[in-house]
């Protein structure tokens, strides 16, 4: 029984080529690098789901362009009931979805990362409330620059940087916006 895999994938990749490894059903911890990049929709995200109920930790990699959109979240959190970990590029030039159509929430999440995610000051707020929105407050979210040093750093020492100190300051003011609407106390 494989209930661990790393594996480095030479070219653009979609889910489709992940199809041989959806025949290990007791993955638990999957780890892949793409150095041509990684065109994964939410599609794809939902059958890597449905192969895998228990995964607890995917960490993906992608040396190219094409990365994931940050909306994919939501399918990530849909399709995943017990990972507690996701590190990932993500891709925040096609928008956030409408947050009222936001439904679903990592039920186990415990540490997401964000791959060569920096952003603007004024892009924050909304990438805040929308992580707010599926990452209950345990969750630790780390904004990473991508580089060894930099994941190494958050891997090993937990550390965070100005960028993930702003953003889960901006969660925060979410996460208690949810606690108490309307802004009674």
């Amino acid at each position: 029984m494989i209930s661990q895999w790393s594996y480095r994938i030479r070219e653009v990749t979609d889910a489709a080529d992940m199809e041989p490894l959806f025949d290990c059903p007791f993955l638990e911890h999957l780890t892949l690098w793409f150095n041509g990049g990684l065109d994964l929709d939410d599609q794809g995200i939902r059958r890597m789901g449905c192969a895998w109920t228990r995964l607890e930790t995917v960490v993906l990699q992608a040396d190219g362009f094409k990365t994931p959109p940050i909306s994919c979240l939501v399918a990530f959190a849909e399709s995943f009931p017990v990972l507690q970990r996701l590190e990932s590029p993500f891709d925040r030039s096609g928008g956030l979805p409408p947050m009222n159509e936001i439904t679903a929430r990592f039920r186990c999440l415990r540490r997401l990362v964000i791959i060569g995610g920096w952003m603007y000051v004024d892009e924050m707020p909304s990438v805040a409330e929308f992580l707010a929105r599926i990452c209950g407050p345990d969750v630790r979210v780390y904004i990473s620059d991508g580089t060894p040093p930099e994941r190494e750093k958050i891997r090993n020492k937990g550390e965070d940087n100005e960028q993930t100190e702003a953003m889960r300051a901006w969660m925060h003011v979410f996460h208690r916006a949810q606690e108490h609407p309307g802004g009674s106390e």
